[in-house]
């Protein structure tokens, strides 16, 4: 092979090695602004009925595994998720996940305190 196309195969291939070393968004709570005690209140009132009854596939605060699975997409996108509202491999999570008076400060809020409370993000 000439040194030419080689450089020119390094220089194709060598950044296909980095696609896979992109890490994760770190979920620490002194990383985001959320009010746990605003979003327990928030998931007392609203998220519990779903999320306690696992209805429409929805995470039990006790199944940290699943919780794990979703927190890798990042909080800011669960948040997001929550908000526009989304379909994905164990359901459906309506707008606003069911809670039309929450602000969407409320929903990052609630969306933190149960990634605390399934031990995901500390």
């Amino acid at each position: 092979m000439c040194r030419s196309s080689l450089s020119l195969l390094t220089f194709l291939i060598l950044p296909l090695f980095f696609v896979g070393c992109q890490s994760q968004p770190a979920l620490r709570l002194s990383d985001i602004d959320a009010d746990l005690s605003n979003g327990q209140l928030i998931y007392e009132d609203d998220c519990i009925l779903c999320h306690e009854g696992a209805i429409e596939g929805a995470h039990r605060l006790d199944q940290s595994d699943r919780w794990r699975e979703s927190a890798k997409k990042g909080y800011e996108r669960l948040v997001s998720n929550t908000i526009q509202g989304y379909r994905g491999k164990y359901g459906e999570l309506p707008v606003m996940g069911m809670c039309p008076q929450c602000s969407e400060s409320d929903i990052r809020d609630a969306v933190a305190y149960m990634l605390v409370s399934a031990g995901v993000m500390k």
